[in-house]
Parts: C-alpha cells; structure tokens; sequence
C-alpha cells in the first residue's frame, strides 16, 4: 500500500502541542464521519501515520508510531497500540486494549479488540473478528467471518476462514486450515497440516495433526493423525 504523507495544510486534521511520551494528539480540522471539527484524537508520531483522506481517525488515547498507518475509513480506538510497520485500512476497527506490531495488516471490516495482540507478518481481515486475549502472529491470516477470542494462539502459517471458531485455550499452528463451520476451542490443538472443516468440533485436550483431515459433524476429544 502506497502511504500518503500529507501535512495539515488543506488535510482533516494537525497535531497539536500536546506531546506524551514524544508522541502529538491530533486535532479534527473538519467534520467527517463521527468525528466534530475540533474534536481531540489520539497520539501519533507524525503526519505519516493517518491519513488525510477517508473517514479514518485515531479516538481516545489510541497510540499510533513508529511507521504504522492508518488508511481509508479505519478506526482505532480505547488504549489501542499500533507500532513498526503495521496497516489497518478499508473499514477494519482495532479497539479496547489490542497491540498491533510487526508488520501485521487488519483490514476488510475486521475487527480487533479486547487485550487481544497481532503481530509478525500476520494478517486479519474480511469480516472476521480476534478479541478477549486472543493472539495472531507469524504468517497467519484470519479472514471470512471467522472469530478468535479466549486465549487462543493461531501462528505459523495456519489459516482460519470461513465461520469457523476457535476459542479457549486452543491453538491452530504450523500450516493447519481451521474453517466452515468447525469449532477449536478447550485445550485443543490443530497443527501440523492438520484441517478441520465442515461442522467438526474439536474440544478438550485433542491434538489434531499430520495429515488429519475432520469434517462434517464429528466431535475429536483425543489425538488424530490420520
């Protein structure tokens, strides 16, 4: 994605003299979307993290640094932290306590909030939403309208889409595809090149992994490799 590094001149918003921890609270020099002219945004280190154009606007006490950028019509919101060189854009919402680094990319109208962190080269967009403690990193992507939240781990290169749900304590790692409408959640683990479709719903304690292909509506409580 090409960035625009607009300075407040004929733009939507400046950076004011507020300064935290060498970071500037913007300030809305025209109304658009929710957002009143004059209303009082977030943090940012410079004009190069949000753009002027699009309804996009960093809310709250939202930090944004480093190279990270806000695009489009995106929104982040609460004690949200978006740092190195991560993009949210198209109409993605980051809100609450979420931690955004690496090079990880929400966009789509995904969702991210709660405590929950993306990071590495991991990507989450479409309709799907992380929350709670959720974490995402690697080269994962979430996407469709899949939804994360617990204390759940996807990483590696492992994808969740569809509608499928992973939650608990589960983790999804290595290049294993959780989706339609299959369930991870407990204990479990889905690994390896592990796939679990259909309406399979993978609970307890179950490691799922190698080749293991679970579909329609089975239910794995123990270990399947096959």
């Amino acid at each position: 994605m090409r960035r625009k590094l607009y300075e407040s001149r004929g733009g939507k918003y400046e950076l004011t003299s507020e300064i935290k921890d060498g970071h500037y609270r913007i300030r809305a020099l025209k109304s658009f979307s929710d957002v009143r002219e004059g209303d009082l945004g977030g943090f940012v280190d410079g004009y190069h993290n949000l753009s002027q154009d699009g309804d996009c606007w960093v809310y709250n006490d939202a930090l944004v640094i480093d190279n990270a950028y806000v695009d489009e019509d995106a929104k982040v919101f609460g004690n949200v932290i978006l740092a190195n060189n991560v993009i949210v854009s198209d109409n993605a919402e980051v809100a609450e306590d979420a931690d955004l680094y690496s090079n990880a990319v929400v966009s789509g109208d995904a969702i991210v909030r709660g405590n929950a962190d993306v990071f590495g080269n991991a990507e989450v967009f479409g309709n799907s939403v992380v929350f709670g403690d959720a974490a995402v990193f690697g080269n994962a992507k979430v996407f469709g309208y899949a939804i994360l939240f617990g204390g759940i781990e996807v990483y590696d290169n492992a994808m969740v889409y569809g509608k499928a749900e992973v939650y608990d304590n589960a983790i999804v790692s290595e290049k294993a595809k959780v989706y339609d409408n299959a369930k991870v959640r407990g204990d479990a683990e889905v690994t390896e090149y592990a796939e679990v479709f259909g309406e399979a719903v993978i609970c307890g304690n179950a490691i799922v992994r190698g080749n293991a292909q679970v579909n329609y509506d089975y239910i794995v409580s123990g270990v399947t490799d096959e």
